[in-house]
């Protein structure tokens, strides 16, 4: 997709977003701000117990049971177990998974903001479930770099259209791993309608990683498992 048809689609989508006033406070700067089974009140929702997540609703139901995933190897070596569990919860899922996607740099694979764009220009479903972070992890310096990074795929989407993110973790680089975390936080709080699960608290356990970075086998079960409950959620 050409840079011209790209920018078109980010004015397009961009539309005014409200501030989630209560999300700083109530979560504080990073990603850990609760434990498993632990609540915390949102703008009126809370994060529902034993369901570790940040949930930065309300969002506005959808009809229908349409789902894309967007993400990178580790989505696309936990493509078989989603396409299962979406099967089961009677979802139609579409999975756009590369080696190596980052957020808004590279072609090869085709950055995120490249894949949400053709996406969208075949239409919009009823949620996005988004999986992308972990190659740009280490590439910028503060948080702010890595909020402009996400802002750039969230303008893409229409307002009204829910999304699920799925935040990030390094074995060797927790620091920048929280950092992005923490900036997804922040973009997600001015946007609302999301929900944001949170890979780090399980990919932080032991045996869980395989080489610091791509989940093992119990890894793959546990993070179908999580991205199952963000639909489960949504759906319900």
């Amino acid at each position: 997709m050409g840079s011209a048809r790209l920018a078109a689609r980010l004015l397009r989508g961009a539309g005014a977003v409200g501030l989630v006033g209560m999300l700083l406070a109530a979560c504080g700067g990073d990603d850990d701000d609760t434990t498993a089974g632990g609540t915390v009140a949102l703008n009126g929702g809370t994060v529902p117990a034993g369901r570790p997540a940040v949930d930065l609703t309300p969002t506005q139901q959808t009809a229908g049971r349409d789902v894309v995933m967007i993400g990178d190897s580790i989505t696309m070596g936990s493509t078989p177990g989603l396409e299962a569990a979406a099967d089961d919860m009677g979802v139609s899922l579409t999975v756009y998974a590369e080696v190596g996607r980052r957020i808004t740099v590279g072609s090869t694979p085709e950055a995120g903001v490249e894949v949400m764009a053709d996406v969208l220009d075949d239409g919009v479903p009823d949620l996005f479930v988004i999986a992308l972070g972990t190659n740009d992890i280490g590439k910028y310096n503060s948080q702010e770099e890595y909020e402009a990074q996400i802002n750039q795929l969230l303008a893409l989407i229409p307002q009204t259209t829910p999304v699920a993110w799925i935040n990030t973790y390094l074995t060797d680089d927790p620091d920048d791993s929280a950092q992005f975390n923490a900036a997804l936080i922040a973009a997600l709080g001015d946007r609302g309608n999301a929900t944001i699960a949170k890979w780090s608290n399980i990919a932080s356990e032991d045996g869980i990683l395989d080489d610091g970075i791509h989940p093992g086998d119990d890894g793959r079960a546990q993070f179908t498992t999580m991205v199952s409950i963000e639909i489960e959620n949504w759906l319900n």
